[in-house]
């Protein structure tokens, strides 16, 4: 088989360009993994298994665990995409652009709220997780927390 049409089947495969996003995709997510891992670190040197150190896991808690919680990410990209490859195909690339943007924009609106309620009720969640910590930690913690 000649190279130079190998290359030429390569690059119009459907299942080859499948394949190269897949392996980006993996390649950005080890990326941020490793930083992640890099960040975590950090931290645990700065802080060691001070008080300082609970605090702020304590702080990173919450918000950590609510959007876990609402995270859409999942459920939202099987729904979302073939939505949006429809609207593309059948009324164009500025109705799918239109659709992206009220997406994005509902969702920043939703993340906004929901700060907002994390806001609200922060100060009694978190002295409620922080009762046996001393006062200056449970400072620290409001601190970090906003």
């Amino acid at each position: 088989m000649n190279l130079g049409r190998w290359h030429l089947i390569r690059a119009e495969s459907d299942n080859w360009r499948i394949f190269v996003d897949m392996v980006n995709v993996g390649a950005f997510q080890l990326i941020v993994s490793v930083a992640v891992i890099g960040k975590d670190l950090i931290v645990a040197k700065q802080f060691g298994t001070t008080g300082a150190m609970d605090a702020f896991l304590l702080a990173f808690l919450l918000p950590s665990l609510v959007m876990n919680t609402v995270k859409v990410n999942g459920s939202f990209d099987v729904a979302f995409i073939p939505e949006f490859i429809r609207v593309q195909e059948q009324e164009g690339d500025h109705k799918a652009g239109m659709l992206f943007s009220n997406i994005l924009g509902a969702y920043l609106f939703f993340l906004f709220v929901l700060s907002l309620v994390l806001l609200l009720f922060s100060p009694g969640i978190l002295s409620w997780l922080t009762s046996g910590f001393e006062t200056q930690t449970k400072t620290l913690t409001q601190s970090l927390f906003l």
